[in-house]
Parts: structure tokens; C-alpha cells; sequence
């Protein structure tokens, strides 16, 4: 179809592992607690799922192995390696290396595997490199493995393909999309999701998260301005009797505003400087979260609202004490030295 890039298939084939040793153990645990039977009769019929996978986006997983990445990779490559899902009580370096024998559940070919380790949630777990979102088989209590698309096919030459992976071109997302449904109108059992729709959804909840976080940030960026005020003219109403001690000897009122206004402008930048540093620091960590729910956000700085924020704050930092200033130097020098004596 134009404007299609590439498909993907995840390819889930229903096996049956043969020789269940102790390495295995963890696994019959958690099976046997699943269907609701015993160990013993987990091990007489240990049921599995294969899912294969393209080597590119295997390569996407956070793993754990004592093997080294070429034998992996060749491993992968040969179809004669498969990697285990991390329980949590299974030691990986117990299983790392040792072979599993496993046929397909019709009984027709029986295979061989290395097990090349477990695979666990990365740092940066998301759904472009988390294998949860892979091959997951709904309702079923079988004990999954993922291997290489030429692995699952010594199981069986034409796998069953759980779910096909499109994507597209920037921009044509909707017109595929269409298309595929028309496509498969009338098919059963063939269910269909869009980045669209979900991005259509969460745009709508973004939009009074959007809002409220606005409304939210102009109410603190309002508190602190006042909070800045009365810092200020508490500040200099404190100091006046510093400011009418310096004109008495000789400090013009002029160079009086100019020190003032430095001052200010001078926590002004220390604010601005800590918003650049740690502010975006904080921010950068609440969007890791964020992404984890989200797979397709994208950060961002808000360059024109720091721009305007950042210019009203220079700007209220050097006016709000000449304000003060005009305020306490209504009284002659005389006048500010007595009160000062108070």
C-alpha cells in the first residue's frame, strides 16, 4: 500500500516443553498457581508459547545473560536461542546457556533451544522496548519465551500470526488506517488500534490537564511575585535608614535607583538560572514518567512562555524597588535618619 513503510508480524505458537528439569522450576511454580493444579501435573504437561519476533526489535529488550552479545546475537540469528521472562526468584545465570527441549503442541516437530537468559524491564521501559507488549497471549496460563522469527519457524514453517505491525508515513496515518478497515470490513476475529485514536483520546485529557496546569502556574508564578514584593519593600523599608545614611554623604538619589535596580535584576537572574537547572531537571524526570503511560509524548520547551515569563520577571525585579524607593524618599534625609533611630 502507499505510504506504508514496513510490516512487522509477532508470531505466538503454542508449545510443549519436553524435558522439564529443576533449572525449570520457578516457571512450573508459577504455571502450577495459574491453572489451579500441582507441580506434578505441571511437569507431565508444561505448556508453552513461542513468540517470534524481528531480530530489530528483540535487540530493543533489556536482557540478562552470562553469554556474551555475539553468541546471543548468532544464537538469534540461527533460530537456536530463545530468552525466558524474568520471574524474580529465577536466577538467570542458573538458566543461562542450558537447553530446553520443546515441541510444537501438535506433536509434529520437536526442537532443541539454547536458553540465552531473561528478559527483564529496562530503565527506560516503554512499548517500543518492552516485551510485555509483545506476543502477550490473553487468558492463557502458558509459560511464554520470546525467540528470532527464523526460531519459532523450526516449529512450525507457516507460524500463526498474532499481530501485524504497520507503519506508516508521516501524515498518511489516517488515510492506511481507513483503508485497512475497509480491508477487513467484513473479517472476523481481526480487531484493528491506531496510534490516532489513542492520540485522539489522550489529546482530549491533555487538553484540561493542559488547563489546569496553566491556571495552576499562573496562580504560583501571581504568589510569587507578591512574595517577591513584600520581600523587597520589606528589604528596603528595613534598609532605609542604610540608603538615607549614604545620601548624606554624598550618594545621589540617582545612583541610590541604580544600586536598587541591580539588586533587583540581580535576583532575577539567580531565579531564572535555578529554572534553568533544576526546574528543567524536574521536569525532565516527571515526563520519564509521563512517557512510560504515554509512548508518544514528546518533550518540549515552552520557549515563547519562558521568554515572556522571564521578561516580566526582569522587569517587575527593577521597577517594584523604585516604586519602594519613590515611596521612603518622600521624607527629607533628616526625617529617614530619625525614624531610623526608632
Amino acid at each position: 500500500m502507499d505510504g506504508v513503510e514496513s510490516v512487522a508480524a509477532d508470531y505466538v505458537e503454542p508449545v510443549r516443553f519436553l524435558n522439564v528439569t529443576e533449572d525449570l522450576e520457578a516457571y512450573v511454580k508459577e504455571q502450577a498457581l495459574y491453572r489451579e493444579c500441582s507441580e506434578d501435573e505441571v511437569k507431565e504437561d508444561f505448556l508453552g508459547e513461542a513468540v517470534g519476533l524481528s531480530m530489530k526489535q528483540l535487540q530493543k529488550f533489556s536482557y540478562q545473560s552470562t553469554l556474551s552479545k555475539e553468541e546471543i546475537q548468532e544464537k538469534l540469528e540461527t533460530g537456536e536461542g530463545i530468552f525466558l521472562i524474568d520471574l524474580g526468584t529465577q536466577e538467570y545465570k542458573q538458566i543461562s546457556g542450558k537447553e530446553v527441549k520443546i515441541t510444537a503442541r501438535d506433536g509434529r516437530r520437536n526442537v532443541t533451544y539454547t536458553v540465552l537468559g531473561t528478559l527483564c524491564i529496562g530503565m527506560k521501559d516503554n512499548y517500543e522496548n518492552s516485551y510485555r507488549d509483545y506476543g502477550y497471549v490473553n487468558g492463557d496460563n502458558s509459560t511464554y519465551f520470546y525467540t528470532s522469527e527464523q526460531g519459532v519457524k523450526r516449529l512450525r514453517e507457516n507460524p500463526r500470526v498474532q499481530t501485524l505491525r504497520v507503519n506508516v508515513e508521516a501524515g498518511k496515518d489516517a488515510q492506511i488506517f481507513s483503508e485497512l478497515q475497509d480491508m477487513f470490513l467484513s473479517a472476523e476475529g481481526i480487531s484493528m488500534e491506531s496510534q490516532l485514536e489513542t492520540k485522539q483520546m489522550t489529546e482530549q485529557g491533555f487538553g484540561s490537564i493542559y488547563m489546569a496546569g496553566m491556571v495552576f502556574s499562573a496562580f504560583l508564578i501571581g504568589m510569587g511575585m507578591l512574595n517577591f514584593v513584600n520581600v523587597i519593600f520589606t528589604n528596603i523599608y528595613t534598609r532605609q535608614k542604610e540608603l538615607a545614611t549614604l545620601e548624606s554623604i554624598g550618594m545621589t538619589r540617582k545612583q541610590s535607583k541604580k544600586v536598587l535596580i541591580i539588586e533587583g535584576i540581580y535576583y532575577s537572574i539567580i531565579t531564572i538560572g535555578l529554572l534553568l537547572t533544576v526546574g528543567l531537571l524536574i521536569s525532565t524526570l516527571a515526563f520519564q514518567l509521563v512517557q512510560k503511560l504515554v509512548y508518544f509524548t514528546m518533550f518540549g520547551i515552552p520557549i515563547v512562555q519562558f521568554t515572556l515569563v522571564f521578561v516580566s520577571m526582569i522587569f517587575i525585579c527593577a521597577v517594584v524597588p523604585l516604586l519602594v524607593y519613590r515611596n521612603i524618599s518622600k521624607e527629607s534625609i533628616v526625617e529617614r535618619l530619625r525614624r531610623g533611630q526608632d
